[in-house]
């Protein structure tokens, strides 16, 4: 997949990004490895993406979507942490260390989960608007990152219920005082 390829598949899933800001993506390390080939006599060097590349771009570019808008070394830093939970197996590690303190880097790691969850959400073979569940299974002794269909949508529901009720609580004791 080149960069025209990824451009047009990122497209597809609702993310308008540049050129240039796919190359930035790939020059500060928000983009897997790319296979490099020289494409013949005056057409200059190919460039040839893994699969993960879609996913990856989608996970940062919904990292920056987030507001405040994060830096772009807090987006990678992101990346990377997870990419070692992944190659560990260990992904509840990035929540909680293991006496189930929150990490003096939570914020990053939080980052991380987020960027692990939208990856998996596209590797997985889903597209923006599906209903679904993220649960942290177990496969071959590893933690890994699980995407289920929820066609009813009934999380989310469970959570638009639980933040009405959290604000009318709130209102309620506000008039209480």
């Amino acid at each position: 997949m080149n960069y025209d390829d990824l451009k047009s598949r990122l497209q597809e899933l609702g993310v308008n990004l540049s050129i240039g800001t796919l190359l930035r993506y790939r020059r500060v390390g928000l983009l897997p490895e790319a296979k490099k080939s020289h494409g013949g006599r005056g057409r200059g060097p190919e460039i040839d993406f893994p699969v993960e590349a879609l996913a990856e771009a989608y996970a940062a570019r919904k990292l920056f979507d987030n507001e405040p808008r994060p830096k772009t070394e807090t987006v990678v830093k992101a990346r990377q942490i997870a990419l070692e939970a992944l190659e560990k197996g260990e992904i509840f590690a990035l929540l909680a260390d293991d006496q189930g303190v929150f990490p003096y880097d939570f914020q990053s790691r939080l980052f991380a989960m987020n960027w692990l969850k939208n990856r998996e959400f596209i590797r997985q073979g889903f597209k923006p608007g599906d209903n679904v569940i993220f649960a942290i299974g177990s496969k071959n002794g590893r933690e890994i990152i699980e995407v289920k269909p929820d066609p009813g949508g009934r999380a989310l529901k469970s959570v638009k219920e639980a933040v009405k009720y959290s604000k009318e609580a709130q209102e309620r004791q506000k008039r209480s005082r």
